[in-house]
């Protein structure tokens, strides 16, 4: 929720490679669209076919915390939590 309503993020993971990079990595990246743009565009981060199994949860949780401060410094979310709530929506009159 913002102070403009409620919002969602979405994650994505793609498996990037080409043919003369035949070592595909899984690119990781978010999107969460706030003062007209992208504000997850610099939150991305990549796991490298050499990385061990065992560290990659940490590389998820790195990204993830990147993605909640990114989101918790826009205008919304700080209005959010100054106490502005959005408008409740006007329902239909018949007439």
């Amino acid at each position: 929720m913002t102070a403009v309503g409620r919002k969602t993020a979405i994650v994505n993971f793609f498996l990037v490679g080409s043919e003369t990079n035949p070592d595909p990595k899984i690119w990781i990246c978010g999107t969460y669209e706030s003062e007209g743009r992208n504000v997850l565009e610099s939150s991305n981060a990549y796991v490298r076919p050499s990385t061990p199994l065992e560290e990659i949860p940490e590389m998820v949780e790195r990204f993830l915390a990147r993605v909640e401060k990114a989101i918790a410094e826009t205008y919304a979310m700080r209005l959010y939590q100054l106490g502005v709530r959005p408008r409740p929506a006007l329902g239909c009159e018949s007439v």
